[in-house]
């Protein structure tokens, strides 16, 4: 929430805060953003219904793609969960004029009473649907590589979809069909800009944030995310009920990561899940196969280098919440990154980065590296070449002589590789050697007899046959 001023419009310092925790292949998630000036409901956050609003969002997307990332923007209208301050000539609206338990923040930040909504006309709900299929065209014209229709965390398509919000009697309420519809209905808008998989949406089954809830959310959530699935999105981001509280309050991580375990059989694409994971949870939930990827949100804004420090279980910098929804540069863009490695203060680049840029050469080559330990080459690597999706580790003893295996997948020159990195380690722990071996995608990784061949004599007993290769990377 650093938007510039009332008016909403993403500034350079926005663009600043993007492009810092944009990686190559990564995916950014923006804020929460308005649709329109009545779907407003907190200070300082931005919108895409202006021609300035949009001007201020390309320079965020440039921002992020200058790195090699990919974003989508969230696109959000909070219906009852707002205050008359931020659209002082409308109220706020909501499928049933039912008010919220809890209190507002106005303009000025100042907590306030909420007011009792306006149930939406059945006239006036085309308007509404309009204003998302026009928040996806500009987002399509700043250059955004898709949008996320936000249907959580208790704002207007939340609304809709559970009954302690929607009291309607038209064709907008009763069932569950019914309710869904205006999310379908916001969707297929959506549709209209954007190809079905480049689109994904926001639930948080079993949330209560925003005084929301649902006499069966079992029922409604699965047969919203069988819907959404048989729609083939991009991917479906579910958030775990932990965040009920208030914006100034820490999540309850008591509560065990639940909703993607449960929803998972009903959705066949790709599933996000957040909601207070950690490195191990996240990993922990990926591998049983429970969802596809972990979005992090207080984490990433404390740690711009936040995909590199979980790559190799770095530490990370504890996030300030006083500064999460307001203000500066402070507690927004000076967050540190990881300090250089005394190790890779060198003048020029890695000697084998010449080497790297030179496929033909790769076929097996034995470097000799003054580090020590797998997180000191990593670092190296990582300041050799962009590295993303790290996929395994390896670990074996041949007689006091020990050596561990990365396999990864890099950029070199703009062409995609998968590589495998061999380090040699001796009694005392240190690594003095290096081995790299690489192909083009999406060639598998085996060890080809030309390399197996170039290996140093001495080394060659250090090393995998290609049938143990094979095996531990493929069975």
């Amino acid at each position: 929430m650093r938007a510039s001023g009332p008016e909403g419009v993403p500034d350079t310092l926005n663009a600043e805060y993007y492009g810092q925790r944009a990686s190559e292949g990564g995916l950014i998630i923006t804020e929460a953003t308005n649709i329109s000036p009545q779907g407003k409901g907190f200070p300082q956050t931005p919108g895409i219904f202006s021609d300035q609003q949009q001007a201020g969002w390309k320079r965020v997307v440039n921002a992020v793609h200058q790195k090699g990332g990919a974003i989508y923007l969230q696109l959000w209208h909070t219906g009852r969960i707002s205050h008359r301050s931020h659209h002082p000539e409308t109220p706020s609206v909501a499928p049933s004029a039912i008010r919220p338990a809890g209190e507002a923040l106005d303009a000025n930040f100042t907590p306030q009473p909420f007011a009792t909504p306006a149930a939406l006309e059945l006239s006036a709900i085309p308007a509404v649907i309009e204003e998302y299929r026009e928040a996806a065209r500009r987002a399509k014209a700043a250059g955004f590589d898709g949008v996320e229709l936000h249907a959580a965390n208790g704002f207007l398509i939340d609304q809709f979809l559970q009954d302690r919000t929607n009291r309607r009697t038209d064709e907008y309420g009763g069932s569950v069909a019914n309710r869904m519809r205006f999310m379908c209905e916001a969707l297929a808008a959506l549709r209209e800009v954007y190809a079905a998989g480049e689109i994904g949406v926001r639930l948080s089954p079993f949330g209560k944030l925003g005084d929301i809830g649902d006499s069966n959310p079992l029922a409604l959530f699965t047969d919203v995310v069988a819907w959404l699935s048989e729609q083939q999105i991009g991917y479906l981001h579910l958030v775990e009920p932990r965040a009920n509280t208030g914006l100034n309050e820490e999540q309850d991580m008591t509560q065990p990561a639940s909703v993607a375990a449960l929803l998972r059989p009903y959705f066949d694409g790709t599933i996000i899940a957040s909601g207070g994971f950690t490195r191990d949870s996240a990993n922990a939930l990926i591998a049983a196969g429970n969802a596809d990827a972990v979005a992090f949100g207080r984490a990433f804004i404390a740690n711009p280098d936040l995909p590199y420090r979980l790559s190799v279980n770095a530490p990370l910098n504890a996030w300030d919440r006083s500064t999460f929804y307001a203000g500066d540069a402070r507690g927004y863009t000076d967050y540190p990154t990881l300090p250089p490695s005394p190790m890779l203060d060198v003048q020029g680049p890695p000697p084998w980065l010449a080497i790297l840029a030179d496929e033909a050469s790769l076929q097996g080559v034995v470097l000799k590296a003054p580090v020590h330990g797998k997180t000191a080459i990593l670092e190296i690597l990582k300041a050799a070449i962009p590295l993303y999706d790290f996929q395994r580790f390896t670990y074996r003893d041949y007689v006091n002589e020990r050596f561990f295996m990365e396999s990864y997948r890099a950029s070199v020159d703009g062409v995609a590789v998968e590589c495998a990195v061999w380090v040699h380690i001796d009694e005392q722990g240190q690594a003095d050697s290096l081995m790299i071996h690489h192909h083009p995608l999406p060639a598998a990784l085996y060890f080809s007899q030309r390399m197996w061949l170039q290996v140093e004599e001495k080394y060659r007993e250090l090393y995998l046959s290609p049938e143990e290769y094979a095996a531990l990377t493929h069975g």
